[in-house]
């Protein structure tokens, strides 16, 4: 390196420390030798080769579910097909007007979509949430993205499901009250 080289860290690294020892010139290279030392805290997990997209299950709400009651469980999994899960929203919105209800995070800061991997750095990740719905239509759309590729690969899945509290109301029109 003629000079000091910029260092760039990827999403989800840390740059502890890094040091450039200026050396002599060098005839045989046409340039100035030196020694380029990084640490690194964290390293990020991308995996350059995995170029396949989470797989996401829905296994609560059902698909269609006709609630009869406010309190809702979404129950998810996802899974990095080689690499971990590096971001996961749970996004409820009401289906008549697209307006998000209820938005949920797990990354590497957040998690207030309670997952948690099946296993220490498992590509396997479930989540659980239970929450409070007026009666209406919704749509919930799960966004997962790992650590695959340059920049993590991505895939959503969605479920539709009503939360109706209203009980049915019943007419007898035939035949006529005879008492």
């Amino acid at each position: 390196f003629g000079s000091t080289p910029t260092i760039i860290s990827d999403n989800g690294s840390s740059v502890v420390t890094f040091t450039w020892a200026q050396g002599p010139y060098n005839s045989s290279f046409n340039t100035s030798t030196g020694n380029l030392t990084i640490n690194v805290s964290i390293f990020s997990g991308y995996n350059v080769t995995d170029n396949v997209s989470p797989n996401i299950r829905i296994l609560q709400p059902a698909a269609n579910l006709n609630s009869s009651s406010t309190s809702v469980t979404v129950n998810v999994s996802a899974n990095g097909t080689g690499t971990e899960i590096s971001n996961l929203i749970l996004n409820i919105s009401n289906s008549s007007n697209g307006a998000a209800v209820n938005v949920t995070y797990y990354n590497n800061s957040t998690n207030s979509a309670n997952c948690a991997q099946i296993a220490p750095g498992s590509e396997n990740v479930t989540c659980q949430i239970t929450v409070t719905l007026p009666q209406g239509n919704y749509t919930l759309n799960v966004t997962a993205t790992d650590y695959g590729g340059i920049a993590g690969n991505s895939n959503s899945a969605q479920q539709t499901f009503i939360v109706d509290t209203t009980a049915p109301s019943i007419t007898l029109n035939s035949p006529a009250n005879l008492t």
